[in-house]
């Protein structure tokens, strides 16, 4: 593996390389000129290298000629400052990676003089050309993953091919398993170093079958949110074992006598938790013993075949065993795995039907088999179509038949035709019921409402958030806000009811009872402090006049941004309220500072940390704790803070740090493992995601997912110094609403 810029870029870091001149006739001239600057750079990054120079005062600088190796080029690479001779590179996806060369001019006492080739640039890849995991396959015992197994944790490790950009980390992008992804946060399945170690985890949720891992490389030009080095089927995991449970449902059969009419019979396929590669099934035994009873190798069915000639009244309890490629034994023998009972007669299903029903949007329900079904004679209930829709969302007791739908379902407005059949045991005694489930228009059901915001965004760009900025007091009490987005009906308009939490600095807004206006009284001014970020959580409840059962509630933050100078300086985004699921992350746009040049304003989180729960639970159903990482009695954030300090080994204790939403850790820029498990974080690095806030994939989880507001202080620098954001300027620009049920 070749990676030149390992060793030589991090690219705030590098040491600067002074870049000579042809000198020739201008050493006469008592004049020299030279560039310092990182000059090995990839795309999506910039970087200005500064002309230093001795005798003489130059000006009129330009760009005369640049090349790629021998040739030519002209592109959007390389530009010049014409008064100080600042060149600025900035790489692009397109750029080809490759040695470039840079000729510059200037005037000196009026004369121009030619610098041929006075800077040199290589670009690399922002991402190797080819990444390779070894071994790429795995083979593992399903009993070696278990959380009490003694085995040692099974490895494999990334390399990459191709000059390229230094990798910064590695994070787990995705985990698949027949095809469906998996939630690796949830319940850690795999994971990966800072340099590039893949562990398979100790985990009891791991299933038989193929696991299949994306991986997503991060570099100094793509950060963790984009889709360039993003590797999928970088390994294979299959996960073997012996059989170790199955069973047939269900579980028992009835088969007639021959009486002078030929009769027979066949069981249920049996489930096998077990790998599938060569399955043996096999009879074990039988009580009382049947030699007319056959049983497929393959599949597992049992069977009796026309011309048995066995007698009513006796019962064959029947023991089952099955072997496959892993078993080292005689296999798995379950005893009494199936029971067969010889009757006389099996009568047939003389009715089976449901009466079709209907329900409104979003409520719940259950129907059971109507009351000319002949219940007697059904021994078995299942979907005709187990892979139809409705049978993802409806559920099906296999013994009585009654089917059911919680509150709150996505069942969408129309007519869906249900199928199930019923079996009485024997073959061919099957009957299917087909019934129609109409799920009709809910006036009172909604999803969302906002009040917009004075920004001048579009309710897309808020992502349906309210949110208001105020640069004083005076602003700040003469705010209104009415209801401008919203999907409730005009039936639900009528007799919504609204109702206020305040979270933070908002203690005087008042929320209107009927109208869900809301209002700042003439004191609200006082709360305006550019410190702190207001927020409130409006609650929208509608329930039908007729049917206590019909109603819904829906609950979004209101935030109001303090925007006034601070040290001269204003900062802010647009929209300042981030949405993103904290199961696969977000970004903000870019934070706007004006007071400031771009290149000497840093921004970090710092202190003032707090949480807003909305709809986030524990895996009990327990609401998430508000409050500070610090908040006696704990909170959701000192689990926050616990996870980082789980995942790092740093911050131990200090609920009070900064460290797990920070950029910087003291004077030095996180990366890697560490920058991965910060939650919230500013990116200052040079380009075009500078100074953006990042919500990383996967950190806001405990016990269940965030769903709720996140604020906190930031402080910023002016001079460029990272040492001195720490004591810079204090504002609270924007609110992260973890929400996780949002889909961009």
């Amino acid at each position: 593996m070749r990676h030149r810029l390992s060793i030589i870029l991090c690219l705030i870091a590098s040491a600067a390389a002074l870049i000579g001149c042809r000198q020739e006739s201008l050493e006469k001239e008592g004049f020299q000129l030279y560039y310092s600057g990182v000059t090995n750079i990839g795309p999506n990054l910039t970087v200005n290298l500064t002309a230093h120079h001795f005798g003489g005062e130059p000006e009129e600088f330009a760009i005369t000629e640049v090349k790629f190796g021998s040739d030519a080029y002209e592109g959007p690479e390389f530009t010049i400052n014409p008064e100080n001779g600042t060149v600025t590179v900035s790489g692009v996806p397109e750029t080809q990676a490759g040695d470039y060369t840079v000729s510059v001019s200037c005037k000196v006492s009026g004369t121009v003089h030619n610098y041929p080739d006075i800077i040199g640039v290589t670009f690399f890849k922002g991402v190797p050309e080819e990444i390779k995991v070894s071994p790429d396959t795995l083979i593992l015992d399903l009993s070696s993953l278990k959380k009490d197994s003694q085995a040692n944790d099974t490895t494999a490790t990334i390399t990459t091919d191709g000059d390229h950009i230094a990798v910064t980390g590695y994070r787990i992008a995705n985990v698949r398993f027949a095809d469906e992804v998996i939630d690796n946060i949830a319940s850690p399945h795999f994971k990966v170093s800072e340099d590039g170690i893949i562990t398979v985890l100790k985990n009891d949720s791991f299933k038989i079958g193929t696991y299949s891992v994306d991986l997503k490389l991060n570099t100094s030009s793509f950060g963790s949110e984009s889709e360039v080095g993003l590797f999928t089927d970088a390994l294979t995991v299959k996960v073997v074992s012996v059989p170790v449970a199955f069973s047939y449902s269900p579980d028992s059969g009835l088969l007639e006598e021959e009486d002078g009419v030929a009769t027979s019979f066949t069981s249920a396929v049996p489930v096998m938790n077990g790998s599938p590669e060569d399955v043996q099934w096999s009879i074990a035994g039988c009580t009382p013993a049947n030699d007319k009873l056959l049983i497929d190798p393959q599949t597992g069915v049992l069977s009796i075949k026309e011309g048995h000639g066995l007698k009513k009244d006796v019962t064959y309890v029947v023991d089952v065993n099955v072997r496959n490629k892993y078993s080292t034994d005689d296999g798995l023998t379950i005893k009494g795995a199936y029971t067969i009972e010889v009757v006389g007669y099996i009568a047939p299903i003389e009715h089976f039907g449901y009466t079709g029903i209907s329900i409104k949007q979003g409520l719940g329900c259950s129907v059971n088999p109507d009351a000319e079904t002949d219940r007697e004679h059904i021994r078995h209930y299942e979907w005709t179509d187990a892979e139809a829709s409705y049978a993802k969302v409806l559920v099906l007791d296999s013994k009585t038949g009654e089917i059911s739908v919680a509150k709150g379902n996505d069942l969408p407005v129309g007519n869906h035709e249900i199928s199930v059949t019923a079996a009485n045991g024997k073959t061919g005694g099957e009957v299917v019921a087909i019934f129609t489930l109409e799920v009709t228009e809910n006036p009172y059901y909604f999803t969302h409402f906002s009040y917009g915001n004075n920004l001048g965004l579009s309710e897309e760009q808020t992502d349906g958030v309210s949110q208001f900025r105020v640069k004083s007091g005076e602003e700040l009490k003469d705010l209104t806000a009415d209801i401008q987005f919203s999907d409730m009906s005009e039936e639900a308009k009528a007799i919504a009811t609204w109702s206020m939490e305040n979270g933070n600095k908002l203690n005087n807004l008042s929320v209107d009872a009927a109208t869900g206006a809301i209002s700042f009284p003439a004191e609200t001014g006082s709360s305006f402090t550019n410190e702190a970020m207001g927020i409130a959580l409006i609650t929208a409840s509608v329930t039908d006049p007729e049917d206590s059962e019909n109603t819904f509630s829906v609950t979004v933050p209101f935030c109001v941004d303090f925007a006034g100078k601070v040290n001269g300086v204003t900062v802010t985004f647009d929209p300042f309220v981030l949405r993103a699921n904290p199961k696969t992350g977000g970004r903000s746009s870019s934070a706007m500072h004006e007071g400031v040049a771009d290149d000497k304003f840093l921004i970090d989180f710092r202190r003032s940390f707090n949480y807003y729960n909305i709809h986030g639970t524990d895996s009990e159903g327990n609401a998430f704790e508000n409050g500070a990482p610090n908040k006696e009695g704990g909170s959701f954030l000192k689990n926050i803070w616990d996870k980082f300090t789980e995942d790092t080994g740093l911050n131990k204790g200090n609920y009070g740090a900064k460290l797990p939403v920070s950029y910087y850790n003291g004077s030095i820029v996180k990366s890697g493992e560490i920058l991965s498990a910060t939650g919230i974080y500013v990116d200052n690095t040079a380009g075009t995601n500078q100074h953006t806030v990042v919500v990383n994939p996967g950190v806001w989880y405990t016990d269940g997912w965030a769903d709720g507001i996140f604020t906190g202080q930031m402080t910023f620098a002016t001079d460029g110094a990272i040492g001195s954001v720490n004591n810079g300027g204090k504002r609270a620009p924007i609110a992260i609403w973890l929400d996780k049920d949002f889909e961009e």
